[in-house]
């Protein structure tokens, strides 16, 4: 026999329910939406990556969105056929195949509270980003990772960021592909000394992509083993990705994004100034961890 549920008791449920669902990102224009928080993200490559699945994580931020678009970024002038490319690199689609967008607000994710400003947005914002984002993507959008998941674990649990990047450094780290102001002692702390550098120059990358396809080509190792590739070149490092994906197998892409720029001491991005985030300290306690 089933007992009567008070008004107030129900709604509390329905209250609650709403919330749970606002919280995961369930909203009218996207009901197939799921955005995944930081935790979830880290989970999931080191699932595709334990498993030997051939993965890709593909951070996609406004600056992509703008050039898919045919417009530019702060680093990269227009180009057509980096618009076609772009266009290409939102296609991709598969089980292993994790992407990123810049729509952290405390409607989708519980984690944007926490954010310093330059990380976290608004419904508003984050809706709009989606509306464009959808004429790109392969299908109807549903699972999506935050594009601020490095940065946000650096600063609200570091400790799981740095067992993060020590099951990275574990799994054979074969070539980084970035910025060539990265020092040296800091590739070898995050992917060790038998990682292969590329590097690129901090504008225009796309002029010359051809040539560090080739490159990466050139130096990947020539045999059987699982490796990961490193990318952290801005948003001509999601186009290398595309291309290589058609070429190689057995591999995981990372690409490791602005994180990488407050561990150099560059305060390239707004939430590197306002969070006060102190890389020099951060990468001395990783040289002492990692080990």
């Amino acid at each position: 026999m089933y007992k009567r549920v008070s008004t107030k008791v129900l709604f509390i449920c329905i209250l609650f329910n709403c919330s749970f669902l606002c919280s995961k990102g369930f909203i009218d224009e996207f009901p197939k939406l799921y955005f995944h928080n930081s935790h979830e993200m880290i989970d999931k490559i080191k699932e595709i990556i334990t498993s030997r699945k051939k993965g890709a994580l593909l951070r996609f931020g406004d600056g992509d969105l703008y050039i898919a678009k045919g417009g530019k970024s702060n680093h990269q002038k227009p180009d057509k056929k980096l618009a076609r490319e772009m266009r290409e690199a939102f296609q991709l689609d598969g089980p292993s195949i994790m992407k990123t967008l810049p729509i952290d607000c405390v409607t989708l994710s519980d984690e944007a509270e926490y954010m310093p400003k330059g990380m976290k947005t608004n419904l508003k914002w984050a809706k709009r980003f989606l509306n464009h984002a959808k004429d790109l993507w392969p299908s109807e959008i549903t699972d999506v990772y935050s594009t601020w998941s490095l940065p946000f674990l650096a600063l609200q649990h570091s400790d799981d960021l740095v067992d993060f990047f020590r099951f990275l450094k574990s799994s054979n780290c074969c070539l980084l592909i970035g910025n060539s102001k990265i020092p040296r002692h800091l590739i070898d702390t995050l992917f060790g000394k038998d990682c292969h550098f590329i590097k690129t120059p901090g504008r225009n990358t796309y002029k010359n992509i051809d040539k560090f396809e080739m490159k990466c080509l050139e130096n990947i190792p020539d045999n059987d083993e699982y490796k990961i590739i490193i990318t952290s070149m801005g948003c001509p490092g999601r186009v290398l990705q595309k291309r290589l994906w058609k070429k190689l197998d057995n591999v995981f892409f990372f690409d490791f994004g602005s994180l990488m720029d407050a561990l150099c001491g560059w305060k390239t991005r707004r939430w590197i100034r306002d969070s006060k985030f102190d890389g020099k300290y951060f990468v001395e306690r990783l040289k002492v961890e990692l080990n």
